[in-house]
């Protein structure tokens, strides 16, 4: 189960800075 958890947090983590960052990027452009 940890080993699982582990495999989705990661990319959990990754599309959760992403996202944030394109938004920002969106943000500055406007």
């Amino acid at each position: 189960m940890s080993e699982l958890t582990r495999m989705v947090n990661v990319p959990d983590l990754l599309f959760n800075v992403l996202p944030l960052e394109e938004i920002q990027n969106r943000l500055d452009e406007t």
